[in-house]
């Protein structure tokens, strides 16, 4: 179990603090508190990591998502050159005098001169 002796000379806010043994050696690995702007450092320093690292996400995913529309893009084009290659071969095998589609029949409702009820009364 380590000892804490402290320094005399030393000023409250740099607090050295120097670990010794149970026989009073000096501890082979001492520790030195930090002051508070010390951890204010630390604390903006992984911010600024954090900040920079979520920057380069984005902007990777960015990239991916430009990549996925361009890869989009071009299958839609094809695909679109392929429908017109298919109707022109299909309009090459219909006879010239038939519609190749038919107008759309309207519909008409016809109202009866006595109005009923849904159940079948009047």
């Amino acid at each position: 179990m380590a000892m804490v002796a402290r320094s005399a000379a030393t000023h409250p806010e740099s607090a050295e603090v120097i670990l010794t043994t149970p026989r009073g050696r000096r501890h082979p690995f001492p520790r030195r508190r930090l002051s508070p702007w010390q951890w204010r450092g630390t604390l903006l320093a992984l911010l600024t990591v954090g900040c920079l690292t979520l920057h380069a996400l984005t902007v990777w995913e960015g990239q991916q998502i430009a990549r996925y529309k361009q890869q989009q893009n071009a299958l839609t084009t094809r695909m679109h050159a392929l429908r017109a290659q298919i109707e022109e071969r299909l309009s090459a095998l219909t006879p010239p005098s038939t519609p190749a589609t038919q107008p759309p029949v309207p519909l008409t409702v016809q109202r009866s001169a006595t109005p009923t009820s849904m159940l079948g009364r009047r």
